[in-house]
């Protein structure tokens, strides 16, 4: 198994036309490595319940870990408790020390 990814995703789930090449970007990382997904700005509304984009349990499915960037959230208004099942909200410094565990990084 090959290092780890930690990947931020910022674009809107229902307003971006890169998607679905984005996360078969990422499923394609998670099928030889093991890959944490950090959305952050416009990305956290991806993690919303009842979002009608899929894109977290596309994530899932291919064995990612998802995390929601708690200030993204909240300048947005998606409280805590209206996440999807398995997104965790987290501080940036959260990712931060994932970095310093030398995970590969690239920002979509």
């Amino acid at each position: 198994m090959s290092a780890p990814f930690l990947v931020f995703y910022s674009p809107d789930p229902l307003a971006s036309r890169d998607v679905d090449a984005d996360v078969a970007l990422i499923t394609g990382l998670a099928e030889d490595s093991p890959v944490t997904v950090f959305l952050l700005h416009d990305g956290v509304l991806a993690a919303r319940e009842g979002a009608r984009a899929d894109v977290v349990e596309r994530l899932h499915a291919a064995g990612a870990t998802v995390h929601a960037d708690r200030l993204s959230l909240a300048t947005r208004g998606v409280p805590d408790d209206r996440l999807r099942p398995g997104v965790t909200p987290l501080d940036l410094d959260a990712a931060v020390g994932i970095l310093g565990r030398g995970a590969r990084t690239f920002w979509l």
